[in-house]
Parts: structure tokens; sequence; C-alpha cells
């Protein structure tokens, strides 16, 4: 997800999820490896070790990205890295 408004402090439960419609305005949200734009967490194959999941986020010099929906995972990247100003992560572990 991207173009996030700054005055967003905090997303619902399920934000981002296929049929959600607790997007913040303006926010966009990009395709996932799945290939489609919703969010569908971890999917690791069962039986194997926990995967490592991380989830970053950054503060950028500019309001919004130029892009839309339709935007590939490489140019939102490209975008977001030329534009950073900071950024967080965490990592999450999961298993089934």
């Amino acid at each position: 997800m991207f173009n996030i408004p700054a005055s967003t402090h905090a997303l619902a439960a399920g934000t981002g999820s296929a049929g959600s419609k607790d997007l913040p305005d303006g926010a966009v949200q990009g395709r996932n490896d799945f290939g489609s734009a919703d969010y569908s967490g971890p999917c690791p194959p069962p039986g194997e070790h926990a995967h490592h999941y991380e989830i970053t986020i950054y503060a950028l010099k500019i309001a919004q990205l130029p892009l839309d929906g339709a935007a590939t995972d490489e140019e939102i990247g490209r975008a977001v890295l030329a534009n950073a100003l900071a950024s967080a992560k965490i990592v999450g572990r999961y298993g089934r």
C-alpha cells in the first residue's frame, strides 16, 4: 500500500484484505506476489520451518508517489527508495 496520508496513524484490522473498503483516502493498494491487489497474509508451505516476513514502512519526502494501482512492484520500489527519508521495519515469523 502506498500514498497513505501522513495524517493516518492506524489501519483497521482487515484493511487491504480482499473486498476491504477501509483504505485511507488517497491510499493505493499495489499488486502482491500472488498478482492481486489485496493483502493475502503469510502462507509458507505446510510442514516447513517458520518463514520470516518483513514489513517496512517508509517516510517519503513527497506527499504522493506519481503511480496508480497498475504500477509494478519494481516501479513502486524504485519510487519509494528514490524518495525515502526514513524507514522502520518489523520482522515476524510464521509457520504452519
